[in-house]
């Protein structure tokens, strides 16, 4: 099974440190809903959710990305 954008951005915040409850809790859902994404039995989350994934993935690994580069 191919993994949606989702389950990558929630695989790539727990690779940083983040749990499914706080990946849940910054964006308004449940651990298992959270879960549900990842496993990919939720393919479609609703606009809202899949906007707070993209943000706090864009958080993140810009902080990341800019850190890498030396910029401030």
């Amino acid at each position: 099974m191919k993994n949606t954008k989702f389950q990558t951005i929630i695989s790539d915040l727990l690779m940083i440190g983040f749990t499914q409850s706080s990946i849940g809790a910054r964006i308004g859902l449940s651990q298992p809903s959270v879960r549900s994404i990842l496993k990919g039995e939720t393919k479609d989350p609703s606009h809202s959710v899949g906007e707070g994934l993209i943000d706090l993935h864009h958080e993140y690994f810009d902080e990341i990305c800019r850190a890498k580069k030396g910029v401030a």
